[in-house]
């Protein structure tokens, strides 16, 4: 009877040490096996040293509330939309020809609208880069004078740009958060088409500048390959150059106006990694 016990009790023991080095063993080891039916957490997508910094490492890890590797973007593109509020551009010269010399003219616009896209590459584990192009649409209100006197505008302003942005997601070194606030800046060209017509004439843009602009935005993570984003920005331009086409002219006359212009911007979007 007392080696009968003994023996069950090696067995009881054997098997227990048996199960916790089989514990030990990867999980997909009991999944090919057909002894584990549960599927593995998925780990990144993109595998370690994906850049220099090694951003992605850990970030399998980050557990479900978030989505497995959330933030763990090496590469990504993203669409985005939104509206614009502009600030009234002032139409300014010393003298205009054929026109009140001296006399500043501003241009108020209608809320407007943009649309664009962009791709980007994580540099570190907080700061990221990316290409981005974008297109920004208003009509005119109207315009006012030094003297505060308005007349109604007839017309529309486009403003097509290319920005190369840098940003530094905030929060720390783990990227993966459901919530994720960051900041930016950008700097490049628009190149800008307005008509306004007012005064009896038609005032024409059609020039190119410097354009820069300032960002502050947050992430909501929906999954491992795919973000929300809201974003406020700033945009604005370099001095823009004026011609003008007064009756009973046919032609544009270039004149030695110059305006600029600086908008308000309410963005939405979706960006997906890879």
């Amino acid at each position: 009877m007392k080696i009968v016990l003994k023996r069950a009790c090696l067995c009881v023991t054997a098997t227990l040490v048996m199960s916790a080095a089989a514990w030990g063993q990867p999980v997909n080891q009991y999944v090919s096996s057909g002894l584990y039916s549960q599927e593995p957490v998925a780990q990144s997508a993109v595998g370690p040293g994906c850049d220099s910094g090694a951003c992605d490492v850990g970030y399998g890890n980050c557990g479900t509330g978030c989505g497995s590797a959330c933030g763990d973007c090496c590469r990504y593109f993203s669409f985005f939309g939104g509206w614009v509020e502009a600030d009234s551009s002032r139409l300014k010269s010393p003298t205009v020809p054929g026109g009140p010399g001296g006399l500043d003219l501003e241009l108020e616009y209608n809320t407007g609208w943009l649309l664009g896209g962009a791709v980007g590459r994580r540099l570190n584990c907080n700061w990221r880069f990316e290409l981005e192009g974008a297109y920004r649409h208003h009509s005119f209100d109207q315009v006012v004078n030094s003297l505060g006197a308005s007349a109604p505008v007839d017309g529309n302003i486009k403003v097509y740009s290319g920005m190369a942005n840098i940003y530094r997601d905030l929060g720390g070194r783990n990227a993966c958060r459901r919530w994720q606030p960051y900041v930016g800046a950008g700097a490049g060209f628009a190149f800008v088409e307005a008509n306004p017509s007012f005064g009896g004439g038609v005032w024409n843009i059609d020039d190119s500048a410097f354009a820069a602009q300032g960002i502050a935005g947050i992430t909501y993570c929906t999954s491992a390959c795919s973000q929300l984003f809201f974003e406020y920005r700033v945009f604005g331009t370099d001095d823009l150059c004026v011609s003008t086409i007064a009756q009973p002219q046919t032609a544009p006359v270039q004149t030695d106006l110059f305006t600029d212009y600086l908008s308000h911007n309410f963005v939405f979007g979706i960006r997906f990694c890879r």
